[in-house]
């Protein structure tokens, strides 16, 4: 059956609740053959959203602006070690390529996550949600996804097969990106849940339910990030 199928009789990703790990597995196929589909060819799109070499730049200055005002808003529903975590990124944003602009170039989805897939038993998955793609490396979607839609649990368990599976995937569509090559830049995008979660929570003001996803996903990415020792990569 095709992937748009499942539109019609599949179940809605639920961020709170988190994926398993066989629906994990699902969503990285798809992301594979996303990934795969445009791999180095992203650029004859004009249309699709680019960052320039400043970005990262301009980012650290945002988010040396609005992690104090994070934190003073959030850090008491926060764990002592997500808000260090927090605290030491102000300071490192600067070296993070965010959008993965030195990386292998492809469609990044921008926002691939739990609440953004239908899944039905198998499991298959199909996504949704497709306003936020941009050129720039696929891991950041892979390290966004693992970290902010998996209980943090469920995600240390089957981590590597994980990332095995999606680089098998897009070695049967003929990209050749071995585990190791892939788990180094999982592990340095780690941070893209980080970045979300910064550029997010000033809009959201009103909304209760809104307010506990973010702070879920705070608490898992940085997690992530502690249990990576991705810090060291941005150090070194």
């Amino acid at each position: 059956r095709r992937s748009s199928d499942l539109l019609g009789t599949g179940r809605g990703g639920d961020q709170l609740r988190g994926c398993d790990a066989g629906q994990a597995e699902a969503a990285l196929g798809e992301l594979a053959r996303l990934h795969a589909d445009f791999w180095d060819g992203a650029a004859r799109y004009p249309w699709l959203r680019r960052y320039g070499a400043d970005d990262p730049m301009t980012f650290a200055a945002f988010a040396r602006g609005v992690v104090p005002g994070f934190l003073d808003r959030f850090g008491d529903r926060l764990s002592g070690d997500v808000v260090g975590v927090f605290e030491r990124f102000a300071d490192l944003a600067h070296r993070y390529d965010r959008k993965g602009q030195d990386g292998p170039q492809t469609v990044a989805h921008g926002d691939f996550r739990a609440d953004n897939l239908i899944f039905e038993p198998g499991p298959r998955a199909a996504i949704l949600d497709w306003q936020n793609l941009y050129r720039g490396n696929g891991l950041v979607d892979l390290g966004y996804f693992l970290g902010t839609s998996m209980l943090v649990e469920q995600r240390r368990l089957p981590e590597r097969d994980l990332l095995r599976s999606y680089s098998e995937g897009l070695r049967a569509r003929g990209i050749a990106l071995g585990l190791d090559e892939c788990w180094d830049a999982y592990r340095r995008h780690s941070f893209a849940g980080i970045c979300v979660v910064l550029r997010s929570f000033d809009a959201i003001r009103t909304d209760p339910e809104r307010e506990r996803r973010l702070l879920v996903m705070a608490e898992r990415s940085a997690r992530q990030v502690i249990d990576l020792d991705a810090g060291s990569m941005l150090q070194n």
